[in-house]
């Protein structure tokens, strides 16, 4: 029963994103109008599930119990903290960062609000799965994505007052930042029979038994971080995904 709510609540999902992003090409004036359902239904049925993936759980300890002592960033740590002086539920928590994330989709994206019914549903359904879990990832990686917005639509100062908050929140996803930054300065015409290339090459190659090779190199730049410690602990585990798979079989409320 859990595993057909589950596959049920996210093709209803997928549906309504479908549905609604047909309508941008017809009113593209009503953008945040029309946005409105598929951001509030991402929201509830993402933000509102109960025991999703491992971070969840993690995080749900972490809230009540020992927000004070965690080694959360600042910024994170002071935002999650006035959620809990304020006696806000823990859902409630999870849904704003659900919320945060899929509002940062629809602004980075609305120039291309036309193209919609083409790729949104399927970058929906490529990123919640993953959003479910890496929460605090997904906090910062909102904020990056909303910030990158204001730096092509070169409104600089914007840009620069939330990307600054980007290391207070999740200080490892600072690179994707800057890689993302370092992609408007490439000049040259891509093909894109050579991105499928690579996207396959990724698929393939980065098999758990490759990513091990890997491993060295994380551990000489992060092995003697305080705040890195505990991935280091399970470094093999969360960079193959080996050990998240195995708990996750347990956990998960896809698996009844």
């Amino acid at each position: 029963m859990i595993t057909f709510t589950y596959v049920f609540l996210h093709i209803l999902l997928l549906y309504v994103f479908y549905k609604y992003s047909l309508k941008f090409k017809k009113k593209q004036l009503q953008y945040w109008k029309i946005a409105s359902i598929p951001i509030i239904f991402f929201s509830l049925e993402e933000g509102l599930r109960w025991g999703r993936f491992i971070d969840w759980c993690a995080y749900y300890d972490t809230y009540y119990n020992g927000l004070e002592t965690s080694k959360f960033e600042f910024l994170f740590k002071e935002w999650w903290g006035l959620f809990h002086n304020l006696n806000i539920p823990y859902s409630i928590v999870i849904m704003t960062c659900s919320l945060l994330f899929i509002l940062s989709l629809f602004i980075f994206f609305k120039p291309y609000a036309n193209l919609f019914s083409i790729f949104f549903p399927v970058l929906i359904s490529f990123t919640a799965l993953s959003a479910e879990n890496f929460i605090r990832w997904y906090v910062a990686f909102s904020v990056i994505l909303v910030s990158f917005r204001f730096f092509l639509d070169k409104k600089f100062v914007r840009f620069i007052i939330l990307a600054s908050l980007v290391p207070f929140l999740h200080v490892g996803i600072v690179p994707v930042g800057i890689i993302m930054i370092l992609s408007t300065f490439w000049k040259y015409p891509i093909s894109p029979l050579l991105v499928i290339f690579v996207s396959l090459a990724f698929l393939f190659l980065f098999q758990a038994s490759f990513m091990l090779n890997f491993i060295f190199i994380v551990d000489l730049f992060f092995g003697n971080v305080e705040k890195f410690s505990g991935y280091m602990n399970n470094l093999d585990g969360w960079l193959t995904g080996i050990g998240q798979n195995s708990t996750m079989e347990h956990k998960s409320i896809m698996i009844p």
